[in-house]
């Protein structure tokens, strides 16, 4: 699914450790337009990277394969069957969103539609997911991130069937 043509994969990714089940997906915004990430996580010297970013008018663009961990999460903590897992990058999917992350720029229709139906894809594909988080709900400490802010992620999880950290 590399949709938005011409681009090569990110620079920014690394290998995955062995054994650790991809059972994640960490959803963020942009801050920015969708060009403008595309290129920023094109550039080696931003050191980002997501698996997706999804346009506004739900153009889904691949930059990172799965099998190569993206850097989308930074420092992050999430609890998984009541333990804390620190490397949420390893065993997660980055998809970012195109939007100002301010809680007032909208996730429009198409957009949110666009999720969902790249997570049933990826359901498909990676048997062993079972999580969608914001990146605010897993940065250490809590309140380093906000994003994707406005977005609510209880009909999304009740669509796709996958629930929070716990």
């Amino acid at each position: 699914m590399r949709e938005y043509q011409g681009v090569e994969w990110s620079p920014n990714k690394s290998a995955r450790p062995a054994g650790v089940p991809i059972d994640t997906i960490v959803l963020h915004a942009t801050v920015g337009k969708f060009d403008g990430a595309v290129a920023w996580c094109m550039n080696p010297e931003s050191k980002v990277s997501y698996h997706y970013i999804i346009s506004k008018t739900g153009q889904v663009h691949q930059l990172v394969p799965l099998n190569r961990q993206a850097w989308h999460a930074g420092v992050c903590r999430m609890t998984i069957g009541g333990k804390t897992v620190k490397n949420v990058n390893a065993r997660s999917i980055g998809i970012a969103l195109e939007n100002r992350n301010d809680g007032v720029d909208p996730y429009p229709d198409d957009q949110v539609e666009a999720l969902i139906n790249l997570i049933e894809q990826l359901k498909g594909q990676v048997r062993s997911l079972r999580y969608l988080v914001s990146h605010a709900e897993v940065a250490y400490p809590r309140g380093r991130k906000s994003d994707p802010k406005g977005l609510n992620l209880a009909p999304i999880r009740a669509r796709t069937e996958l629930r929070g950290q716990g």
